[in-house]
This record gives C-alpha cells, structure tokens and sequence, in this order.
C-alpha cells in the first residue's frame, strides 16, 4: 500500500517557539495561557505527564522546553498538526487495510 500526500506550506508556523507562546496579542493573552485554558485537561494531564507540578518547572530543562512546544503546537494551528495529522490517518488506513 502506497500513500502520498502533499501539503501545501508557504509561511506557516511548524513548530511554536518559547517566545511566540508568551507573548501577549492585543487583549493582552499569549498563545500558551490561551491554549492552557481551553484544554484544561489536557494540559494537566501533560503537566502530569512530565512530572512537573506547574509551567515554571519546565522552564529548568530544554527537553521539556521541547515538549511545552510540542503540546502547544500540536493543539494551535500549525504545520506540526497538519503533519501529526496525516500520519494518524497513515496508522488508519494501514489499520483498515490490515482488517480487509
């Protein structure tokens, strides 16, 4: 089974950076406390996760620097998402052809 996909990118953020999380738009909310408080749950569970018991703590450590980026990424509208996305629907399709 072969799959092929292509997606179109010209300007879009891949992957949000430490900065454009914290900074803060014209109402005076930055993208991380935004996504914080839409995804309450999920950002709990990730704090969980990591072992850290609040955001201060992943500031001490760039891999989980990386993993804050990564969390905010994949729930903002970024290329991560978009590529995160067609690999769960390859994973689907193998699935699908695997019962078949």
């Amino acid at each position: 089974m072969f799959q092929d996909v292509l997606t179109p990118y010209y300007m879009e953020e891949v992957l949000f950076s430490l900065p454009e999380l914290e900074v803060s738009n014209e109402d005076g909310v930055s993208i991380l406390f935004y996504l914080q408080k839409i995804f309450p749950d999920e950002w709990n569970n990730f704090l969980e996760r990591v072992k850290c018991l609040n955001e201060e703590e992943l500031r001490g450590s760039d891999e989980l620097e990386e993993q804050l980026r990564l969390w905010a990424s994949y729930r903002g509208q970024t290329l991560t998402r978009t590529v995160r996305g067609m690999m769960y629907y390859r994973k689907a399709l193998e699935l699908q052809h695997f019962l078949i």
